[in-house]
């Protein structure tokens, strides 16, 4: 540089920033879309559906929300194996956007199941829609697989009206619906009626959204813990994390009654993440113990697939502030059946850092034992079903000792659920079975309780009523 004297350099430094721009692009859209099929998935359709309804409310009321979902489609998974599940999932989600304007938004809320926002035209139009959904998915067999595989959809559908409601409560109001569609016999369509907007499963289901989100917001879950025991030598090997709420007299909400409703509406990753902040804590405090608790944690259908919760996971892992080899991330197999694709890139991160996998509920459908031998998982956790009846049922006690030969074969180590005698464990340590979990082997219990070294929580009831809560 010249000028009044001066004399002068300049540097100046250009970096391509096009690779990490295009990798920052490919996060966002893993976030905001289904791996399998492209679609948005349940968190886009969220944000649109509240923009649409803010749009409603100061407009007029126009459009519907739809939820579709497969009839029998576990029976396919099982019966014709995954691949073909996803070839009907995806062949699906073709014939629905093809069907569809351009301005209706199509998203895949999960597994089966599939959602629509139709943007806008009043309640007959959205009924027509609703009919040519269904008319197509029945006509389209001979175009999956290359085979006649019957299909079919029930769906549930709920018109923008002149009451104005929140994005749950439509989402809520075309769930039910869809129910109704199932239980007149499948393969149609119903509505929600305006005139039924008071009835107790809608009201029901909206108070348990609210409250469950309350809970996470306010940090008001409590977790017990069940250990998970070696057969042969009745040793402790892990405790499974199982989330708890607390009842409005106090008391412990049996399971049942908030985590399918958590699932169902997209709130399991939420209480997955926060299950999994309490682990971390709990594995980073115990790091130095002589003997340091191994945590068996679950990951919900939506939370594998949750890439976001994913980078969560890996960071603590990766952090060094605990051994990776002591968090067991347990994963069902009917989440392995929605979306294999997804679980097995979830499982073979997860080992590849250390941790170690468990595959549950196995033995409940024909394609168990695909799962068993394709996917990465260090543990096979046998349904429990199938161990509340074996000392009775040869057809079970058969299952069992199939897939603890199949999983021996593998390298994997077993675990059956639901050991509710001693009979039980003498018969499945006999058979080979590795570790076992249920009310025999060891009670749940409040987290302070089970492990005396983690940090005690205020204000929680004791397990007063834990044998009459259903299992997690």
């Amino acid at each position: 540089e010249r000028g009044a004297g001066h004399t002068g350099l300049t540097i100046v430094q250009f970096v391509d920033t096009t690779d990490r721009r295009q990798s920052e692009d490919r996060l966002v859209h893993m976030a905001n879309h289904d791996s399998l099929t492209g679609l948005i998935n349940r968190r886009s359709l969220g944000d649109a559906l509240e923009r649409h309804v803010a749009h409603c409310n100061r407009y007029g009321p126009t459009g519907a929300v739809l939820i579709l979902d497969l009839d029998n489609f576990k029976l396919i998974n099982d019966s014709r194996g995954h691949s073909v599940g996803d070839q009907v999932i995806v062949t699906t989600a073709h014939l629905l956007r093809e069907r569809l304007r351009e301005p209706d938004l199509l998203a895949r809320f999960g597994g089966d199941e599939f959602a629509v926002l139709l943007t806008d035209g009043d309640a007959d139009a959205a009924r027509a829609v609703a009919q040519s959904l269904v008319e197509e998915i029945r006509h389209c067999a001979s175009t999956i697989a290359g085979g006649q595989i019957p299909l079919s959809v029930s769906i549930g559908l709920a018109v923008f009206d002149d009451v104005e409601r929140s994005p749950d409560e439509m989402l809520v109001n075309a769930d039910i619906a869809m129910y109704q569609a199932k239980e007149l016999g499948r393969d149609r369509w119903a509505e929600f009626a305006t005139e039924r907007y008071d009835e107790p499963r809608a009201k029901a289901r909206l108070t348990w959204i609210n409250r469950i989100e309350a809970d996470i917001d306010n940090d008001s879950f409590v977790l017990h813990a069940q250990p998970i025991v070696d057969l042969a030598t009745g040793e402790t090997v892990q405790q499974e994390l199982l989330v708890r709420m607390i009842g409005d007299r106090g008391d412990l909400v049996p399971p049942d009654s908030f985590l399918y409703i958590a699932e169902r509406y997209g709130l399991s990753n939420r209480m997955d993440a926060w299950v999994l902040s309490q682990a971390f804590e709990l594995l980073e405090a115990t790091a130095a113990d002589l003997a340091p608790v191994t945590l068996a944690v679950n990951v919900s259908g939506n939370g594998v697939g949750d890439t976001q919760l994913r980078a969560v996971i890996e960071t603590f892992v990766r952090s060094g502030r605990f051994d990776p080899a002591r968090l067991v991330l347990h994963v069902s197999e009917a989440s392995a059946i929605s979306n294999v694709a997804a679980v097995r890139a979830f499982a073979a991160c997860f080992r590849e850092l250390g941790c170690r996998l468990a595959l549950s509920d196995v033995g409940g459908g024909f394609g168990s034992l695909y799962y068993v031998e394709h996917l990465p998982f260090d543990y096979i956790r046998l349904n429990g079903e199938l161990i509340t009846d074996c000392l009775e049922d040869s057809t079970n006690r058969a299952i069992i000792g199939n897939l603890v030969d199949l999983a021996r074969s593998l390298g994997k180590e077993t675990i059956a659920q639901n050991v509710e005698s001693d009979r039980a464990r003498q018969f499945l340590s006999e058979r080979g079975v590795d570790h076992g979990q249920g009310y025999h082997l060891g009670l749940p219990v409040p987290l302070e309780v089970a492990i005396p070294t983690s940090p005690p929580r205020p204000d929680r009831p004791e397990p007063t009523n834990e044998l009459t809560n259903a299992r997690s």
